[in-house]
């Protein structure tokens, strides 16, 4: 891992085939990196390991700006928003854990903040994780059975995501009883919309999806709300009605061992629902007896009494010929060496972890005060910007600077609206409440919007690849195929449709000030910058066309507009439209097109 940081400004995603494909989301790499850590594995330079974790966390990329800019990825701005905030959250609470190991007191203090991001796009409401737009809109509308692009391989069912704290996702949800209830209902509603060819959602309990791995965690939550008995029934029923010994014997793609992966782990009776705690979540043992040895020497094993087809439900534990009463391991607990046995039964022993003492606990470490947002969340303005700020946390007070320095109860407070009257502004504020950790410095570059001069002539210019491209910025060091001009954003100057990108650089001129949408509706995929900026993003393999949008205030004139697009396979489609002041939604006309 810490190698690969050598050659690429981030550590590896997702190997296959030697080739670092970036084909999935996250920064998971950390979480290898943290776990290991945690658990004594340390012949490699921690300054290292940090620098590549902090690095690989910040990259201006696949959503994580605006991660960082509003403490979620928004549904408006970048494909997978949800899946990619939730994991990120979990991915920034490794990295905490990391910094607090290494005595990291600030960059703990940063990410454990960060890990928190899981909260910004929990709907109340519904009760679920659902698409947030950029101005705190909800995306509309809105089906939690729907696999829809806010999800990865999954839909809002399936993405109840948040391993590290999940005590306080039960808190959200409304305490124990009605969090057990949503998992009952998870398990038990049964899919009404029928799945897409290239959805990769397979492996279905009700809306569980055992498939492509989204819901891995899930069967172990009960573990948390004093529940075991039905840990240990759906674990079992995965077990046995997700896997086969014939060729085709996983109910989904092995994804770089995961699936096999958890079928050991929780066929041996436990599964790290966290990794970077060190704590094992106890499952059903299917086994008789399993002994792990250890590099010290020493063993640790896991015996079973009455263990059959129908003796699923654990009766009662011993943990080195003590009584056991606790639903989780220690990974300390296993390096000491010793022996665990379960004595199971037929019938759930529902009285076995419904103590609260005896429920694993993963809760966060400090309360902060939300994230303070910006309401009119615009990119772009004409002569003056409206700046309205606001935060979740009731009676929080906010604090601004507008010359780039960070905020702090020495800065100006907000009081009320204000006006950004001469040019672009880079805005930060923080919010405090008291009784809560000072909140997340949010901030937000406003631009004036100026218009470029030059001599322009007809057409935009366009570069074609050919190569493995799944995002944007795949093919950004490429040497093009062939080069040329043309007259709009088409896809005609392409020699095969599959495994390709195009990037069409053009001005937009723009015939009267006002407010304008410009849309970007692409199969699979692409970016779109607007004076620089970047606008939008889409990342991954599609089945469909995904449409993004943008509004926004501009003066007469003409502006550079970058269009990024690529195509893996299957369905290829590009158009890129605008709604003019008063004008109704159109492909963007040729006549306004130019180039340098």
């Amino acid at each position: 891992y810490l190698s690969t940081i050598q050659q690429s400004d981030e550590l590896p995603m997702w190997e296959l085939a030697a080739n670092d494909t970036r084909c999935m989301i996250g920064y998971h790499a950390v979480s290898v990196i943290a776990d290991a850590y945690q658990k004594g594995i340390r012949n490699y330079s921690a300054d290292d390991a940090w620098e590549a974790m902090h690095k690989s966390a910040n990259v201006s990329k696949r959503g994580i700006q605006y991660y960082k800019e509003l403490g979620y990825v928004p549904s408006n701005k970048s494909s997978q928003s949800v899946s990619k905030t939730l994991e990120y959250a979990y991915d920034d609470w490794c990295i905490a854990q990391f910094a607090k190991l290494t005595n990291r007191e600030k960059e703990h203090n940063y990410y454990e903040q960060r890990a928190q991001f899981y909260r910004n796009v929990f709907d109340k409401e519904s009760g679920f994780m659902r698409g947030r737009n950029a101005d705190r809109s909800w995306r509309e509308p809105f089906d939690p059975q729907m696999v829809n692009y806010d999800y990865t391989e999954g839909n809002s069912y399936q993405y109840i995501y948040v391993p590290h704290h999940v005590n306080e996702l039960i808190e959200l949800a409304g305490g124990d009883e009605k969090f057990a209830t949503w998992l009952d209902k998870l398990f038990e509603t049964e899919m009404e919309h029928e799945l897409e060819e290239g959805t990769d959602v397979t492996g279905l309990i009700g809306q569980y999806a055992h498939g492509n791995e989204p819901s891995h965690h899930i069967a172990y939550m009960y573990n948390y709300v004093g529940q075991a008995w039905k840990t240990q029934k759906y674990v079992r029923e995965i077990l046995e009605s997700m896997y086969n010994d014939t060729p085709g014997g996983l109910c989904g793609n092995e994804d770089c061992g995961q699936m096999s992966a958890w079928y050991v782990m929780s066929a041996m009776g436990f599964y790290p629902m966290a990794p970077g705690k060190g704590k094992y979540i106890i499952g059903s043992p299917v086994f008789d007896k399993v002994t792990i040895h250890l590099e010290s020497g020493k063993t640790f094993t896991l015996s079973t009494i009455h263990q059959g087809d129908k003796n699923i439900y654990i009766q009662k534990a011993t943990l080195n010929n003590k009584e056991y009463p606790l639903t989780y391991l220690l990974h300390s607990d296993i390096e000491k060496g010793g022996e665990i046995v379960f004595e199971m039964g037929p019938e759930p022993n529902k009285a076995y972890g419904s103590e609260k003492d005896s429920r694993p606990v993963s809760t966060a470490e400090a309360k902060f005060v939300d994230v303070p947002y910006l309401e009119n969340n615009a990119d772009y303005f004409i002569d003056n910007f409206e700046v309205k700020l606001a935060c979740p946390t009731e009676n929080a007070e906010i604090f601004y600077t507008t010359d780039g320095t960070t905020p702090d109860t020495n800065s100006t407070k907000y009081l009320k609206a204000f006006l950004l009257l001469i040019k672009t502004t880079d805005l930060k504020f923080i919010a405090y409440s008291t009784g809560l950790e000072p909140g997340y410095i949010a901030e937000k570059t406003i631009h004036k919007a100026e218009p470029q001069s030059g001599t322009f002539e007809k057409g935009i210019k366009y570069e074609y690849f050919e190569g493995v491209f799944r995002s944007a910025r795949d093919f950004a060091n490429e040497k093009p195929v062939k080069t040329g001009i043309t007259s709009t954003f088409d896809l005609s100057n392409m020699v095969r449709n599959e495994w390709i990108a195009l990037r069409f650089n053009a001005y937009i001129d723009i015939p009267e000030d006002g407010e304008y949408t410009i849309y970007m509706n692409a199969n699979d995929g692409g970016q779109l910058i607007f004076n620089g900026k970047e606008l939008f993003e889409s990342d991954g393999r599609k089945s469909f066309a995904f449409e993004q949008k943008a509004v926004l205030e501009l003066r007469k004139g003409k502006y550079p507009l970058t269009v990024n697009f690529f195509q893996c396979s299957d369905n290829i489609q590009l158009n890129i439209s605008w709604q003019r002041p008063g004008k109704a939604k159109e492909t963007i006309p040729a006549r306004y097109l130019f180039h340098l």
